[in-house]
């Protein structure tokens, strides 16, 4: 685990202080407006690095809407979702119409989430796995390979002695089960028919992309139409107005197109992608269409409503 100076804690102490003062404004803000509301949870769910961050910054921007993200301690601990007694009671004091959390280790949970939280909602993001994979790896390297060969030999992974993890990263790896969980047995016997000794770095991360978004079948999402909503990040990028003016009709709150005035498109498609195992890109590319397929029934072209 890697160690910190004394200056760089004071540092960090100082905005996790000054982070705390502006939510508790912005929550005060949020409370004057709205007084007492009947608030419903929204649940940004998906793969990670598709895009979610971005969804709730747009969210963020709102004053119908109040965010918890994986560092807010009062709804996460160690990156996964605090039990539902706690989330509910977050969802009952909120000052906003909307509480978006992101569990986005907790997208296996999805429908049980749906189940716990009367009126609740979920966002269900996808993205090229070519993307998702290049950015995994830019932020976690050899760590997703090594998250799929503990799932594939259930063998626990022990850092080499050079290696030098930070806190996410410890987290990310050996503290969580959340990868393996209610992973369908098909996709266990996958993914050891696939994982071997020679398995690279960009195929592990491409077949990681395709085990997480399989879960958007396998929990039956794709059925529930009026509390799931389908959203495909270049979509949102490439026509923001009209795709996040869609979200925001699905949530039933005021959009303004000032929320995404700071929203790009040039991380498509930005980075050459190496070639992978034949076997996981053909895996992708079917689900990709899978995707795509619902994503037609998930959603009215925006402005043709």
């Amino acid at each position: 685990m890697t160690s910190h100076s004394p200056g760089e804690v004071t540092q960090a102490v100082r905005r996790r202080f000054q982070h705390r003062r502006e939510r508790a404004h912005q929550f005060a803000k949020r409370r004057r407006m709205h007084g007492e509301t009947n608030s419903i949870a929204l649940f940004v769910v998906g793969a990670q690095r598709s895009g979610t961050n971005m969804l709730m910054d747009v969210l963020e921007q709102s004053l119908d809407a109040w965010t918890y993200n994986e560092g807010e301690p009062e709804a996460f601990r160690k990156y996964r979702l605090r039990p539902a007694h706690k989330i509910e009671r977050l969802v009952q004091n909120s000052p906003t119409p909307v509480v978006a959390f992101k569990p986005i280790s907790d997208s296996q949970h999805t429908d049980q989430l749906l189940e716990r939280h009367a009126g609740s909602k979920a966002i269900w993001i996808f993205r090229r796995y070519q993307d998702v994979a290049n950015s995994a790896l830019r932020r976690w390297g050899h760590l997703e390979l090594a998250r799929i060969r503990r799932l594939a030999t259930k063998e626990p992974w022990t850092p080499l002695p050079e290696e030098s993890l930070t806190d996410e990263q410890e987290i990310f790896l050996t503290r969580s089960s959340w990868l393996g969980e209610r992973l369908p047995a098909e996709l266990w016997r996958l993914v050891n028919e696939i994982y071997d000794e020679g398995m690279t770095d960009a195929s592990a991360a491409s077949l990681k992309w395709y085990l997480r978004n399989s879960l958007f079948f396998s929990l039956n999402l794709d059925r529930n139409p009026e509390s799931v909503k389908l959203v495909r990040y270049e979509d949102l990028v490439s026509n923001p107005t009209a795709h996040f003016g869609d979200i925001f009709q699905f949530l039933q709150i005021t959009f303004d197109p000032s929320f995404v005035s700071s929203v790009v498109k040039t991380s498509i498609a930005k980075h050459p992608f190496p070639e992978i195992d034949s076997r996981v890109a053909a895996l992708c590319e079917d689900l990709t269409r899978q995707l795509e397929s619902a994503l037609s029934g998930h959603t009215n072209e925006p402005g043709n409503r």
